[in-house]
């Protein structure tokens, strides 16, 4: 092999690792610049217009219909929180209509939805019980004046909540607005943590 021939295979080999090294660094600025753009997910509940964290949130199935309730908390003393109840094989994957009562059935929760303020104290309580489901001197827990509840799975490792354009009025007649955005994990009540 002569002089050249030699030095024209360390050139191509130069270039070649010289490629290479540029292509990676490139790849790896790269997946660094789209990690940092990826916006985290956010989980809050908007009460009148006031943003509030959601801290942590938790989960209990009560019996062998899926009867389900699910608590949201908004501080970490967990006084106040969003407490919401649902059956799984009826509400799953459905968006439920606030505004509605729904039709009478055996075993299979309603919707509901509550408000607990900073002092524990539940000051919103809406629900799609059926008129009927009350005794006729008791008041029916009201409905949304408007907004959509949306659930997907609820488990220990993804659960997405959505509540949209809710209105509600409290105990004391004052209308309110709600919304909750919330996607992640949910501890189950019961449930040893690892």
């Amino acid at each position: 092999m002569n002089k050249s021939n030699f030095l024209a295979c360390c050139a191509k080999s130069i270039f070649v690792f010289a490629a290479v090294m540029m292509a990676s660094v490139a790849l790896t600025s790269c997946s660094k610049d789209e990690q940092e753009e990826q916006p985290t997910k956010e989980n809050f509940v908007v009460l009148d217009g006031a943003k509030k964290t959601i801290h942590s949130g938790e989960y209990e199935i009560w019996d062998c219909y899926k009867n389900t309730k699910i608590e949201l908390f908004l501080s970490k003393d967990q006084k106040e929180r969003i407490l919401l109840a649902l059956n799984q094989e009826l509400h799953l994957y459905d968006e439920i209509d606030l505004t509605a009562r729904e039709t009478e059935r055996r075993a299979h929760w309603y919707w509901q939805v509550e408000y607990a303020n900073e002092k524990g104290e539940r000051t919103i309580n809406a629900s799609g019980k059926p008129a009927s489901f009350f005794e006729k001197w008791e008041k029916p827990e009201p409905v949304f004046n408007s907004g959509t509840l949306y659930y997907t799975k609820i488990n220990k490792d993804s659960t997405t909540i959505l509540l949209k354009g809710g209105q509600v009025v409290d105990k004391s007649g004052k209308l309110h607005t709600l919304t909750i955005n919330y996607e992640g994990p949910l501890k189950k009540i019961g449930e040893v943590e690892d």
